[in-house]
């Protein structure tokens, strides 16, 4: 007889500067954010362009969180690129370029 493993609903969202993925899984009730991370990212690989490689920053309804979390049903992991430039860098050279001191 076989045992019955509990699944649970959850997404990942993943976006890139002219494409997004929101997927749905249903995956195990003990399935941590970084196992929902690495299933999700096999799957969108092949189209992504830029995928940050591990370890990766994952959030949780746009709050950072741990690669062992636990999910509950419902959750939203998010996959976080990199920041191109620091955003008070970017403000500074708008600034520059528009003659405000």
């Amino acid at each position: 007889m076989a045992i019955e493993t509990k699944q649970i609903p959850v997404e990942f969202a993943y976006a890139e500067t002219r494409q997004q993925w929101l997927l749905a899984f249903t995956v195990p009730a003990d399935c941590t954010a970084l196992e929902l991370a690495r299933l999700a990212v096999a799957s969108i690989a092949h189209q992504a362009q830029s995928l940050p490689p591990e370890p990766w920053q994952l959030g949780l309804f746009s709050k950072l969180i741990a690669h062992d979390k636990p999910l509950q049903p419902g959750d939203r992991i998010e996959l976080y690129r990199p920041l191109r430039i620091d955003p008070k860098q970017s403000r500074r050279n708008r600034a520059k370029a528009s003659g405000r001191p």
